[in-house]
């Protein structure tokens, strides 16, 4: 679960930013809306909201890029134009199998150098005292190196730095950053930028009646938005055994059993297993899922 997001001299940001997902317990009003795991409390769901060009886009970009650095793919960084420095600072802290790790590195555009990398994983006890071990250092500027693999640390100099230090070298040899690795991909893997802008219900509907793994996918995304759903899927007009009548008024919503709830479309019907009573989530997602261009 991602925690926190920071960025400085990246797109909008000039200075450096921080959006933060930890819960504050002495507010009870959400409780519902809280992951607690080992001690740690973060929010499952956020809005972000505000007025044009103030960096609500530009934060999940900032998102978006960190992924595909962390699963060496483009990388989609532009430090911010009203600056002279070329170097972009990015980082993020997130709970992976229960435990809380912090990334962080800073890129130079310019010589398309990794000139800082610093991993860590965060301990916290019953009374709330948090603990750093650092598990990777790496600062070719201020030249101060660090990693729990001794016989690693007078190699990290020498490598290269148009990468991260875990894709310039064989990782399997080293325990620690071998095993950063795993943590930092299979975290990053996890991530799926969705962009729902123009997407017509018609294709959300196509989706849904395929069974395959963009339609898995549709599912799992909504399950996991935390909007009370016990399942989603589409089922045609002439499986549901409701009786319409001839008038032109709308009919009226009808519930099934305990959690089942039927909500007419044109031409089709919608189940949603609730566990309560919700309006209608017009899901419009996926049309370029496939694609990977989305969180």
């Amino acid at each position: 679960m991602l925690i926190e997001v920071r960025a400085k001299n990246c797109y909008a940001f000039n200075e450096e930013i921080q959006f933060s997902m930890k819960a504050d317990m002495r507010n009870k009003k959400f409780g519902s809306n809280v992951h607690k795991e080992n001690n740690f409390n973060v929010l499952k769901t956020a809005g972000i909201y505000g007025p044009n060009n103030t960096g609500k886009t530009c934060l999940v970009k900032c998102i978006k890029a960190i992924k595909n650095v962390l699963l060496n793919k483009n990388k989609e960084i532009m430090p911010n134009i009203f600056t002279e420095s070329t170097v972009c600072e990015l980082g993020i802290t997130f709970l992976f199998l229960g435990r809380k790790f912090a990334y962080d590195f800073k890129y130079d555009i310019k010589e398309n150098a990794f000139i800082y990398e610093s991993f860590l994983e965060i301990l916290k006890d019953q009374y709330n005292n948090e603990k750093e071990i650092c598990w990777l250092k790496k600062d070719t500027i201020g030249e101060e190196y660090e990693c729990l693999d001794e016989s690693l640390r007078d190699i990290i100099p020498v490598v290269s730095k148009n990468n991260l230090l875990y894709y310039v070298m064989d990782t399997g040899k080293f325990e620690y950053i071998n095993k950063m690795k795993e943590i930092l991909v299979g975290f990053a893997s996890k991530i799926d930028v969705i962009n729902m802008n123009n997407i017509p219900i018609s294709n959300t509907i196509e989706v849904m009646k395929n069974k395959n793994q963009i339609q898995e996918k549709v599912v799992e995304f909504i399950k996991n938005s935390d909007l009370y759903m016990d399942n989603f899927e589409y089922v045609g007009m002439d499986k549901i055994p409701v009786e319409l009548n001839d008038s032109d008024e709308k009919p009226d919503e009808i519930v099934w059993f305990q959690h089942i709830r039927v909500l007419k479309f044109q031409v089709c019907y919608l189940i949603l297993l609730v566990q309560r009573r919700l309006p209608l989530l017009q899901v419009m997602l996926f049309k370029h899922l496939n694609k990977e261009e989305f969180l």
